[in-house]
């Protein structure tokens, strides 16, 4: 029985071309030819993108620093051990194996994956009853039909374009109007980490996966992450100061040292920094202290080099805690502000026994207020018997960030009762993620607002006087809000930087 499927599948018109394996940049040391110049360059954000960067420029030679404002490598790629299981608090999945970067990458390195294929999946009406497959194949209908209504209606919302459908949905029955907004809820919003108001009903036209199988990691996705540091010569996920052997041409490694300004001319890119101890914690979330005056950010070191490629999230950029000088381009500025900042956090927990459906992959309790629905996922099927994870998106992901841990279980568990009975039993650990307050990230990853297109993000990309280079999930129109995304743009980055 498939009450489910993943939005990539569902939303997928046409297979994307495989990548090569040249985009494994740790494979083969490509030294600079005696004609070529080595270059110094400044990579800031040791995610993905920048490990990704740092490995490519090192192995063509080139001479590396990477300034990072936290005490750890992977950025939104965060791995952490629950007694055993390997919780991934931010990115979990490869979404396509054929072709895909980042699957070559743990393939070249021996790291395990696992496939997911959704089926089955249990969906529990407010009753506590398992909605039938014939009552999901009728709500999946009507969500073919928003599908096909989005591709008219591109510059709308999600809200605006349901309210084109709202005919159609009226002549459901309650039940199955409860269906259809909870497929809208698990298929769109969840997947996109936003409400239906603020994300662009062209995201239903897009598709960011690679073909074939999308996979998650027993090990953790962190794992990927490792094998870019280690061939960069960090040893610890939190190593201090900084790491490097001038025999092997490994790069300066700064952690907690934030950015604060970028100046450049045409000979050198200047870096001023911080110690991110001393960075005034109210320079965050730009929507949650616009109106607080954050003052300008002081610098303790200046860092000099040919070029720089900033690879920090969206959010770092949209709330401007680099300062550019000279500044950025209005059409930058504007693309930039055109995207926005979605929010998934996830709950874990680990409990004595499993007592949910052992062969399913996600579940759901279905409610009167769609938006307030949670979505399970159930590592069972990979390997992991008793731990399960709630996962949050948008405004409600948001709101679940400062509540009072008690309160928290206490409404995650509300929901599992619903499917599962009364009687059982309580978590033995709980553990969440708070990605919006999260002064390095600022969010989980980009989407598309309404009126906004892809090619912000080719905007976003665009070097600055060839000296300064953008890298990130935000900066891929082919595959933005994605691990590979932001793994194909640091390695795009260092070419162009290292050229």
């Amino acid at each position: 029985m498939s009450l489910k499927q993943s939005r990539r599948a569902f939303v997928v018109h046409a297979a994307l071309a495989s990548m090569a394996l040249a985009l494994l940049p740790h494979c083969k040391k490509k030294p600079t030819g005696p004609d070529e110049e080595k270059k110094e360059v400044i990579i800031i954000g040791a995610g993905i993108a920048g490990l990704a960067a740092a490995v490519s420029l090192k192995n063509a030679g080139h001479k590396v620093t990477i300034v990072e404002a936290s005490g750890r490598y992977g950025g939104r790629i965060k791995t952490v051990d629950m007694q055993g299981y390997k919780a991934d608090f931010g990115a979990s999945w490869i979404h396509g194996i054929n072709g895909n970067p980042l699957y070559n990458l743990a393939n070249a390195n021996a790291i395990p994956t696992v496939a997911t294929h959704y089926d089955p999946s249990y969906i529990f009406d407010i009753d506590g009853t398992e909605i039938t497959l014939d009552e999901w194949l009728k709500a999946e209908d009507l969500l073919t039909k928003l599908v096909d209504l989005a591709y008219d209606n591109k510059d709308i919302s999600l809200e605006a374009l349901l309210d084109l459908m709202v005919e159609d949905i009226s002549s459901l029955s309650e039940k199955l109007q409860r269906v259809f907004y909870g497929a809208v809820r698990s298929e769109i919003e969840l997947p996109y980490a936003v409400d239906a108001k603020d994300i662009s009903a062209r995201a239903l036209t897009t598709n960011d996966s690679f073909p074939g199988n999308d996979v998650v990691f027993p090990g953790g996705m962190g794992a990927l992450c490792d094998v870019l540091a280690e061939d960069l010569g960090i040893r610890s996920l939190y190593s201090a100061g900084f790491t490097r052997d001038t025999t092997q041409n490994l790069p300066k490694i700064y952690f907690n040292t934030f950015a604060t300004k970028i100046s450049y001319d045409a000979d050198k890119v200047f870096v001023y920094t911080n110690s991110t101890s001393n960075i005034d914690p109210k320079r965050s979330c730009v929507a949650c202290h616009a109106g607080e005056n954050a003052s300008t950010l002081d610098s303790l070191q200046v860092l000099s080099a040919d070029k720089v490629i900033v690879a920090v999230p969206l959010g770092i950029l949209k709330n401007q805690n680099i300062v550019f000088e000279p500044a950025l381009t209005s059409d930058k500025i504007n693309a930039i502000n055109s995207l926005g900042i979605g929010t998934m956090n996830k709950v874990f927990l680990r409990f004595s026994e499993n007592f949910w459906n052992s062969d399913g992959y996600f579940f759901q309790y279905l409610k009167q207020d769609h938006s307030k629905i949670i979505e399970f996922f159930s590592p069972t099927p990979t390997g992991m018997s008793n731990v399960i994870v709630a996962v949050f998106a948008g405004s409600q992901a948001k709101s679940i960030e400062n509540m009072d841990e008690a309160d928290l279980q206490d409404l995650v568990m509300n929901d599992l009762k619903g499917m599962f009975g009364e009687n059982i039993p309580r978590p033995m650990e709980m553990q969440k993620t708070s990605w919006h307050i999260n002064r390095f990230s600022l969010g989980s990853y980009p989407h598309l607002k309404p009126g906004a297109t892809l090619s912000a993000c080719d905007t976003i990309a665009r070097p600055l006087n060839n000296k300064v280079f953008f890298a990130g999930d935000a900066c891929s129109s082919k595959y933005m809000a994605t691990a590979h995304g932001a793994y194909i743009s640091g390695v795009t980055a260092a070419n162009k930087a290292g050229s």
